[in-house]
């Protein structure tokens, strides 16, 4: 009986060691994405004609990016693009917003806990329900990277080297 006794006091070790390590990787795991998971973007105000200082007005778009966890977000660049373009594909959205007048882009170094408020030109309105989104791209207090698409699915996506060398950030970044 003391040899039985001895193979399973070892199986019982050997599941509860595997149940240790699966629970530390599921913490981590969700660690990782619990701040990046806080931050979201919504438009506030579409299409609103505003008055330039030189009297023009300008058709524009806010929107509203919310970080409700207690820590920063650094690098955040958002892109406006109409919802038929390639939204889901990083490197497409950036070829895209690189001709000019095309998508309107907003970047802020660091954006404090809470909502922050920001206005990009229209690109218009068109027939078959074509309209502005934004998606953004921020980097969490741990340093990770994250792109959250226009339908509001979150990525890892290592994005600031892609910025500087499409030139839409400068090297201090």
């Amino acid at each position: 009986m003391g040899f039985w006794a001895s193979i399973v006091s070892i199986i019982f070790a050997v599941i509860s060691g595997l149940a240790a390590i699966l629970n530390v990787w599921f913490v981590f795991k969700n660690d990782k994405l619990s701040q990046a998971s806080e931050v979201s973007i919504w438009p506030d105000k579409s299409g609103f004609s505003k008055k330039e200082s030189n009297g023009e007005n300008r058709f524009c778009n806010e929107y509203i990016i919310n970080n409700s966890s207690d820590s920063p977000i650094y690098n955040m660049f958002v892109i406006q693009h109409s919802n038929n373009d390639h939204s889901y594909n990083l490197d497409s959205l950036l070829e895209i917003s690189s001709i000019p007048g095309f998508c309107d882009k907003y970047f802020e170094e660091i954006v404090p806990p809470g909502n922050f408020k920001i206005t990009l030109d229209s690109n218009g309105a068109a027939t078959g329900n074509e309209h502005d989104v934004a998606s953004i791209l921020f980097t969490d207090s741990k340093g990770t990277q994250w792109f959250r698409h226009a339908n509001g699915t979150l990525e890892k996506k290592q994005y600031i080297g892609v910025l500087r060398q499409k030139g839409f950030l400068l090297k201090h970044v």
